[in-house]
């Protein structure tokens, strides 16, 4: 996605209710994978559940 593109509008949802990982080019390295993995853990820690994410 472009970087001047704003995700809230292309997902269709509000400022803030969506996170959002941008990376060089746009790819998923394994630094993003990761990030993305410790988010997940540290949500279901936080919350007790399993975690509703969208790829």
């Amino acid at each position: 996605m472009d970087a001047r593109v704003s995700p809230e509008h292309v997902a269709g949802v509000a400022l803030g209710d969506a996170l959002v990982i941008r990376t060089a080019g746009a790819r998923v390295t394994d630094g993003a994978a990761l990030e993305v993995r410790m988010l997940w853990t540290l949500m279901s820690m936080a919350t007790g559940a399993t975690p509703n994410l969208e790829l």
